[in-house]
């Protein structure tokens, strides 16, 4: 017999350790960022000489004057960075640049894809290729020449990347005078969590009549392609698709909600050094704390604007999405789809009951979100209008950028406490005053910890944090959602119906099939009750002769052995000790 020794495994668990503990409360993988620009309302005088400053090599530099739209055109083709701003972003693929021999045995320049050049190689017995080029890979649905219509038309294309991670392009107007603006730029990121779950509304109900069987099909949303792309949002299903289509909800509310003055500088909010971030409005407020102009917002206001034109949007796409949401339930049909890219699920039931109706009811499940919007970061942003003179920099660097941007020291310290105030100035979803920002004082010291000076900056503080339903996040909740969406899963219950179907003689012939059927059950359990006390007597006997053995090993003298054998088995065994007569028989 091959013995059974235990193997030691290539893994096994740690036998001291710990089980995993599954929460079933975690936020979304993905937490999706929004920006938004306050303008501060500062005079043109009050800047620097170096704020209005023309950038050197500045994007217009590389456009001469009267450049046709070929020139350009073909510069594009060719792949010339210096005519998109930021071209960095955009993908490029390689083009082959070869030479041929034309019948004057000259050699002749082309560039060609490599599709191309494999035409031309059919044709052309000497072909020799020379270097690699690159050529944009332009997203839909700019071209070469409508990029080129708009540079002629005195417009810069600037690569971006939008919400939805993709590289996109817009054109802003050409300025040849500087106009400097200085901006509080809020980072807001919106993050969802799981709460309830749970059933919704009937999807379908339908009986089955004593003993009947039925086929079912389920047809989910997600099932057809195009079905599934309208039912994506960024709540519970972030693509592509929802992306751009939130961010052109988000910009159609900008339209309507926004001045003439921020209707030309919305363009500019891309470009504030964040990329795949929703782009919301700009709305412009004071850069006095005592300036009492009614043309400007406030801080606050500025915020509750901008965090409800993002929760809007949301809630749109949400509940555009959500109605087609349905799930289809037919017990009709048992055929399926014979589309290639469906397909249905089929279930087969059965009521095993004589006399009752089966009913079933079908229900979506419902998961419910909530959302919270919460103000992360922020940004000092400065620029002229021209290409080029954009920075960026965190609150730790705000003096050295105003100290650059502003004329004197006294509006330096003006717009730096208004920045400030209002940093500290900000209302959470409750209503409650929370500050934003901190005063850090340091200490700088030598080798024999000697003070040698002090210094003092501002950042965001440090231990700011706002709790909701045991979610917290890093910053101040600014607005709470709760939204609840359907999903593709299904819950059935099977409800059996009151009424008898059966007259007084078939429910008493039931009756009688059921009393024979507990007989026979007494039946066979009788016999096995018989055979488990016939194995246990059995096992009886077994554990004594095994006990009697175990004696007569110990007692050496073979008649003796035979005398207690007879005494424990029988009166007579097959042995001459025995003095029975048995074996002198045989």
């Amino acid at each position: 017999m091959r013995e059974c020794t235990p193997q030691v495994p290539l893994v096994k668990l740690d036998p001291n350790g710990k089980p995993a503990l599954l929460n079933y409360n975690l936020p979304q993988s993905t937490v999706y960022e929004a920006i938004s620009a306050v303008d501060l309302d500062i005079l043109p005088a009050k800047f620097s000489a170096a704020a209005k400053a023309i950038p050197v090599g500045s994007y217009w530099s590389n456009v001469p004057n009267g450049s046709t739209l070929q020139a350009l055109k073909t510069r594009l083709l060719e792949g010339d960075e210096t005519l998109i701003l930021n071209a960095e972003l955009v993908p490029r693929v390689a083009v082959l640049e070869t030479l041929t021999h034309n019948s004057e045995d000259n050699i002749v320049p082309f560039i060609a894809t490599n599709t191309t050049y494999a035409s031309e190689a059919s044709t052309n017995a000497d072909i020799v290729n020379r270097t690699s080029a690159y050529r944009f890979v332009l997203p839909a649905p700019h071209t070469e020449e409508s990029i080129a219509q708009r540079i002629v038309n005195n417009y810069m294309p600037i690569a971006f990347i939008g919400f939805a991670g993709t590289v996109d392009l817009r054109f802003e107007k050409r300025q040849t005078v500087a106009t400097p603006q200085l901006s509080i730029v809020l980072h807001y990121k919106m993050a969802s969590f799981l709460g309830d779950y749970g059933a919704g509304e009937t999807v379908k109900t339908f009986s089955l009549l004593p003993g009947e069987k039925t086929t079912i099909t389920i047809k989910q949303y997600q099932q057809k392609e195009e079905t599934r792309k309208k039912t994506e949002n960024v709540v519970d299903s972030f693509s592509e698709s929802s992306a751009n289509d939130l961010q052109n909800s988000i910009d159609t509310e900008n339209k309507f909600s926004t001045s003439n003055k921020q209707d030309q500088t919305q363009s500019k909010s891309r470009t504030m050094g964040v990329n795949a971030s929703l782009t919301l409005s700009k709305v412009s407020v004071g850069a006095s704390v005592n300036q009492t102009n009614s043309k400007t917002s406030s801080i606050n206001s500025a915020i509750e604007t901008q965090v409800n034109s993002l929760t809007k949007a949301v809630s749109h796409q949400v509940n555009k999405t959500d109605a087609l949401r349905k799930i289809d339930v037919n017990s009709e049909t048992s055929q399926k789809s014979t589309e290639s890219t469906e397909e249905t699920i089929v279930r087969q039931l059965e009521n095993p009951n004589k006399s009752r109706v089966l009913n079933f009811v079908f229900r979506q499940l419902l998961q419910d979100y909530f959302t919270l919007t919460y103000l992360d970061d922020v940004t000092i942003y400065f620029d002229n209008g021209l290409p080029n003179s954009e920075r960026t920099v965190k609150l730790p660097q705000l003096d050295t950028l105003l100290y650059e941007m502003l004329a004197d020291i006294e509006v330096i310290d003006d717009v730096r406490k208004t920045i400030l105030t209002y940093l500290c100035s900000i209302y959470d979803y409750q209503g409650v005053r929370t500050p934003f920002v901190e005063k850090v004082t340091e200490n700088l010291v030598d080798l024999d910890n000697k003070l040698q000076q002090t210094r003092t900056f501002y950042r965001k503080n440090k231990d700011l944090s706002q709790t909701y339903l045991e979610k917290t996040v890093k910053g101040i909740v600014l607005n709470v959602t709760h939204r609840t969406l359907r999903t593709p899963s299904l819950i059935v219950e099977a409800l059996l119906g009151q009424g008898e179907g059966l007259d007084c003689y078939n429910m008493q012939l039931q009756d009688a099939a059921v009393e024979s059927a507990v007989l026979q059950n007494t039946k066979i359990q009788h016999e096995i009750d018989k055979m488990n006390a016939e194995t246990g007597l059995v096992n009886q006997n077994r554990i004594k002769m095994a006990h009697a053995l175990n004696m007569l090993d110990t007692i050496g003298d073979p008649i003796k052995q035979a005398e207690l054998y007879k005494k424990v088995f029988s009166e007579c065994c097959d042995v001459p000790q025995s003095g029975c007569g048995c074996h002198d028989k045989k």
